[in-house]
């Protein structure tokens, strides 16, 4: 009796993938299509990482972030500069209130990254906020989300 073992992806691993081709969807809609060490192939939105400059048959690490119980599958490409739990200094550019998914208002600081990108820092003391007035800072990485940089400062 031969008996076949299926050979999954698992969260909070990172895996090599194979940046086999790029398909529109729509007009303004374009996707890498990535194939897992298992040779299961996966959509990633090319519009997010253009700054990555990926090309066909380039490897690329990728974070698996999450499955659904649909079993689709969420990665995070390793960003090229930084990496979650070092440091690094970025240009601060302007205070602002964002909404977070549950619709709380937040204060946030915004800052540059290397890539051009803004790097949100949330901060929980208004008077910290209120007064920040830095225009530039060495933050800890603490989170990298659809190419998006979230930081710590160190106070």
């Amino acid at each position: 009796m031969n008996l076949i073992f299926m050979q999954f992806i698992e969260v909070n691993k990172t895996y090599e993938f194979n940046l086999i081709d790029e398909i529109d969807f729509f007009s303004n809609e374009k996707y890498y299509i990535l194939c897992d060490p298992f040779n299961r192939k996966h959509l990633l939105n090319s519009n997010i990482y253009l700054e990555y400059n990926y090309k066909i048959g380039d490897k690329i690490l990728c974070k698996v972030d999450k499955i659904n119980c649909q079993g689709r599958v969420y990665i995070e490409p390793e960003h090229p500069i930084y990496k979650i739990g070092n440091y690094y200094d970025f240009k601060f550019l302007r205070k602002d209130k964002i909404r977070n998914k549950r619709g709380d208002l937040k204060n946030v600081l915004i800052f540059e990254d290397l890539l051009g990108k803004e790097a949100n820092s949330y901060v929980s003391d208004l008077d910290f906020f209120n007064n920040f007035k830095k225009l530039e800072v060495n933050a800890r990485v603490v989170k990298i989300k659809k190419a998006q940089v979230y930081i710590e400062l160190k106070n």
